[in-house]
């Protein structure tokens, strides 16, 4: 399964949940952690993962930002692909309970033979969150925090259409940390 889109609008959230669902043991890795510069540590890198991966009764593989380590530019010293694929076509012939999920911000990028029929072939776009998404963001960051009794979430999710889920988290951080600094502030003052 291959999930793409913009940043920050819950990929690794969605792959987390979905080894939760089915109570699997959570490989969450890079690309970049997989790729090395020498000949070979590569190819080592991704089948130590999958040898991993099969230990478990069930697992989870998640590679995020795969067209780094999954391009169809890719440098030729590094057979990341061809290794990939071999270890794909590997578990599903041996039907074990393992389910590889990618996710990238580039999908026309990456070489396809990774995408086709058999392999990642099922593809998910993960985009930014709508008006009642992000209405549920701010409702679940500011949950324990005490706001204005006038402070509508609503108006805060129309106001914020571009927002992705991460910068919907970000402005409840940083409302809860203007807030708290207002707070010092204001006690501070009163200690003068």
């Amino acid at each position: 399964l291959l999930m793409y889109g913009p940043p920050g609008n819950g990929k690794t959230y969605i792959a987390k949940a979905v080894a939760g669902e089915l109570d699997a043991a959570f490989f969450n890795v890079n690309a970049s952690q997989i790729k090395d510069k020498y000949v070979g540590e590569t190819e080592k890198n991704l089948q130590r993962l999958f040898d991993e991966a099969r230990q478990h009764e069930k697992s989870v593989i998640f590679l995020d930002e795969a067209d780094q380590l999954l391009s169809r530019k890719g440098n030729q010293k590094i057979g990341a692909v061809t290794q990939f694929l071999t270890l794909m076509d590997g578990f599903v012939k041996n039907t074990e309970c393992m389910l590889v999920l990618a996710a990238t911000n580039k999908p026309q990028s990456l070489d396809a033979a990774v995408t086709r029929p058999g392999r990642l072939d099922t593809h998910i776009y993960v985009g930014p969150p709508d008006a009642k998404a992000r209405e549920a963001i701010v409702a679940l960051n500011m949950k324990e925090v005490p706001v204005a009794p006038d402070l509508a979430f609503g108006d805060i999710a129309a106001r914020t259409e571009a927002f992705s889920g991460a910068d919907m988290a970000e402005l409840c951080d940083r409302a809860k940390r203007f807030a708290l600094s207002r707070q010092l502030a204001s006690a501070g003052e009163e200690n003068v």
